[in-house]
C-alpha cells in the first residue's frame, strides 16, 4: 500500500513537473529573444555565417540536438520517455527550485548586456565595457547561467539524454570561452587582460585582488 501511495503521488506530480519545465524554458527563451531583438535594433548586427566554420560545426552538432530534446519534452513529453529515469521526487523538485531560480538570474545578465547582446562571440565595432551585474565577477555568467538552468531542467524531467546533452555541452564551453576571450583581449588590450586576472572565467573567485571592479563585455552565444 505504502508503494502504491508513493506511484500515485509521483504520477499526480508529473503535471506540475512539465508544466514548470515548459514555463521557464519558455521564459528563458523569451528573454534572451527579447534582448537579442533589442539589441538587434539598437546597434550593429553580426551574421552567424561570418564565425569560423568549426564554430558554426561545433553549435549544430551539439546544440541541436539538446534544443531538440528540450524542447520535445515541453511539447509532448511522452517523445523523451525513452531516456526517463527513475528520480527520487524529493531530487525532481529541488530541480525545479534551481531552474525558477536562473530566470532572474538569465534576466540580469542580459540586461547587464544591453546592446552588446550577439548570436556570435566575435566582438561589435562599437562594443562597450560592461561595468555592473554579474559581469562584476565572472567573464562569462551567461553559460554559466545557461548551464545551471539546462542542468537543474534535466533532473526535474528525471531525464538522462537531457543531462547528456548538457555535460557535453558544458565540456565544449572552456573552448567557446577560450575563442571569445581571444577576441576580447584583441580588443580591449591590457585592460580586458586586467579583467580576467580578477574575474572567474565561470565561477566567482574565491578572493579578489584589491581594486575597482569592472566587467566583461561579452558577445554571448549561448
Amino acid at each position: 500500500m505504502r508503494l502504491f501511495d508513493q506511484d500515485k503521488a509521483e504520477m499526480d506530480a508529473q503535471p506540475v513537473f512539465r508544466t514548470v519545465f515548459t514555463l521557464v524554458l519558455g521564459m528563458t527563451v523569451a528573454i534572451s529573444v527579447y534582448f537579442r531583438l533589442r539589441a538587434r535594433r539598437s546597434g550593429q548586427v553580426i551574421p552567424r555565417h561570418a564565425e569560423r566554420p568549426e564554430l558554426i560545426l561545433l553549435r549544430v552538432v551539439f546544440g541541436l540536438p539538446l534544443w531538440a530534446a528540450f524542447l520535445g519534452y515541453a511539447v509532448y513529453p511522452p517523445w523523451m520517455a525513452w531516456s526517463q529515469v527513475a528520480l527520487p521526487e524529493w531530487l525532481r523538485w529541488s530541480g525545479m527550485g534551481l531552474a525558477a531560480a536562473t530566470i532572474p538570474l538569465t534576466y540580469s545578465v542580459f540586461q547587464s548586456l544591453g546592446p552588446n547582446v550577439s548570436d556570435t562571440m566575435l566582438t561589435k565595432e562599437g562594443q562597450r565595457l560592461v561595468t555592473w551585474g554579474p559581469y562584476r565577477w565572472v567573464r562569462h555568467p551567461l553559460y554559466s547561467t545557461a548551464c545551471l538552468a539546462l542542468a537543474a531542467l534535466s533532473v526535474l524531467a528525471a531525464n538522462w539524454f537531457m543531462a547528456l546533452t548538457t555535460a557535453i555541452v558544458m565540456a565544449a564551453l572552456p573552448f567557446l570561452a577560450r575563442r571569445e576571450e581571444a577576441h576580447l583581449l584583441e580588443k580591449f588590450g591590457s585592460e580586458y587582460a586586467e579583467y580576467m586576472a580578477r574575474t572567474g572565467r565561470f565561477l566567482p573567485r574565491l578572493q579578489r585582488p584589491a581594486g575597482r571592479s569592472a566587467g566583461n563585455v561579452g558577445p554571448t552565444s549561448i
